[in-house]
């Protein structure tokens, strides 16, 4: 009950804010220009930091616990939530961004009081030792990057970030772990008062302050589950809920180096520059990449049910449903692969666009 409390907390206050930050945008600097690869021809304000600010700690000091791990989330959470309020208004270069983001993953694993424990992923466990510390570092520095690189598209982060909390939030209810509950709960709520605003076309944006935060706490509830469930399937999980963003980093990463080009430099071969190049619309690209992180999400819950080997070979068929057929898509559209990728992802986004429509209209 004080989770749904605290949610509905959290949106409330949300849906007050965004309209408020949306005005106050320009008297901050934080604004986005129109233009390079931008689809908005306007200004807009990137301010969802500023909500998120306020929005989710009060429903959390009211609701929550001064826990250790709520210590680490809230310290280190904020802290890259102010890098991001910063690079809103000054465009910060990513070599001077990393640094602060590594110090906050390192003060959430040391207030949370965080211990080494053996990774498992797919049923194989390997005690790393020290080394553990060097690789979650890694992987939460991965997370918040990727899920911040994904937002590109109105109304894109923040569906899938409704998405990987929710999923969040019942992993912690059927695991039995309130604070995560709690936590999870209160981000859904908060970015469901702050998306109205940010649908297409979006008066309002996550910016990199929402983006790096909402990034931050992903990477670092799925270090809590995992730490707390302390089962054969401790890592699988995190993983598979926050995939996909992960992946679509990986992608340009390893594109960009093949083609001898910064790594670290924005260019337009993330998936929904991919999609958008297919000729369909935006809200379209927005509703596919959804079930895209949707599938994902669905087999990190039905992991705890199914065999390793059955999980892994579920696992590569979406990684490579989800990065191959959108990129090779008008090769292939024909073939046995491209009728399985309409199937999967673009009959169901038509069939969803269908259903909001004809409700509008009505």
């Amino acid at each position: 009950m004080n989770s749904i409390l605290a949610g509905l907390l959290a949106l409330i206050i949300s849906l007050i804010l965004t309209p408020a930050f949306q005005y106050y945008g320009p008297r901050t600097l934080a604004m986005d220009p129109p233009g390079g690869r931008k689809r908005h021809r306007y200004p807009v304000a990137r301010v969802g930091g500023f909500i998120f600010l306020f929005s989710i700690i009060i429903p959390l000091i009211l609701f929550g616990h001064l826990t250790p791990t709520m210590k680490g989330l809230l310290v280190g959470g904020y802290l890259v939530l102010i890098l991001g309020i910063f690079d809103d208004v000054y465009d910060i270069p990513y070599y001077a961004k990393l640094p602060v983001q590594l110090l906050a993953v390192i003060l959430f694993l040391v207030l949370s009081k965080l211990r080494a424990e053996p990774l498992t992923f797919l049923g194989v466990s390997a005690d790393l030792g020290y080394l553990y510390y060097p690789i979650i570092i890694l992987w939460m520095l991965g997370v918040i990057n990727a899920f911040n690189l994904i937002d590109g598209m109105d109304a894109l982060a923040g569906g899938v970030g409704i998405i990987i909390f929710l999923t969040f939030a019942y992993l912690f209810y059927a695991g039995g772990q309130p604070e995560g509950l709690l936590i999870s709960v209160v981000l859904v709520g908060a970015i469901l008062g702050f998306i109205r605003n940010n649908l297409p076309p979006a008066r309002i944006f996550l910016g990199d302050s929402g983006a790096l935060f909402l990034g931050f706490m992903m990477a670092a509830l799925g270090i809590v589950y995992a730490a707390g469930r302390g089962s054969p399937f401790s890592f699988t999980i995190p993983l598979l809920v926050v995939f996909l963003p992960v992946l679509d980093m990986i992608y340009v990463i390893v594109h960009r180096i093949w083609q001898r080009k910064n790594p670290f430099l924005p260019d337009h071969h993330h998936l929904h520059y991919i999609l958008l190049d297919l000729s369909i619309g935006q809200f379209h690209v927005v509703l596919i990449i959804y079930l895209m992180t949707l599938s994902f999400c669905v087999l990190a819950v039905l992991s705890q049910v199914l065999v390793n080997w059955m999980v892994g070979v579920l696992f590569i068929v979406l990684s490579i449903f989800s990065i191959i057929p959108p990129r090779l898509y008008p090769l292939f559209h024909n073939s046995f692969l491209g009728i399985i990728f309409r199937f999967l992802y673009i009959k169901p986004a038509d069939l969803i666009l269908r259903l909001i429509r004809s409700n509008h209209h009505s």
